[in-house]
């Protein structure tokens, strides 16, 4: 049987070192490569900033029933048009002349007057949303205005695309221009008055 001389002399201890540092450098480089490549496929990445608040939605009514549900995906049947379509919105029936508060702070983008949908409030917030106002019988509020949660944005009235329900609001919301179902941000329930 061969032994081997378990004596380090000063060659085989340079050598070891040697080896470490290199292999050091080498995980270092790559360590470097990868944030580097992190970083530059993050560059457009939104930063969460966390001394701000995170926005809270409110209901743009205290007492309202809920009409209709929202189904943005789904084909439902409106008897004002009698025809099938997406319903993008929830509806909620106010009393009348109900004023309809804002579900968030933003700045309105657009008041216009439609003969179908009456008169539409639509508002911007910075993060991506938007809230459209639909049925109403006036405005509060005018192009370019910055508003705050729950400041008045215009009067309930009735729209002619659904008529069948009378006195209502009708809100939809878009994340990133995509509809999404309002439920889904503002704490509704079945029946509110």
């Amino acid at each position: 049987m061969k032994s081997y001389n378990s004596k380090l002399n000063k060659k085989n201890v340079l050598s070891v070192v040697a080896v470490l540092v290199f292999a050091v450098a080498v995980i270092g480089i790559t360590i470097g490569f990868a944030t580097s490549a992190n970083q530059s496929q993050n560059a457009d990445a939104p930063v969460l900033d966390v001394t701000k608040p995170v926005e809270t939605f409110s209901l743009p009514s205290e007492k309202y029933t809920v009409l209709k549900e929202a189904s943005v995906d789904k084909l439902v049947y409106m008897s004002s048009l009698n025809m099938w379509k997406t319903h993008n919105g929830i509806d909620l029936g106010l009393e009348e002349n109900a004023q309809v508060k804002s579900v968030f702070s933003g700045k309105v983008k657009k008041v216009e007057q439609s003969t179908l949908e009456g008169v539409v409030v639509t508002v911007e917030l910075s993060n991506g949303m938007t809230a459209i106002y639909k049925s109403l019988s006036s405005a509060s509020v005018k192009e370019g205005d910055k508003i705050e949660n729950g400041a008045v944005v215009g009067i309930v009235g009735t729209m002619l695309s659904e008529s069948d329900l009378g006195t209502h609001l009708h809100l939809e919301l878009k994340k990133d221009g995509k509809y999404v179902d309002p439920a889904e941000f503002i704490n509704v329930v079945s029946d509110n008055k």
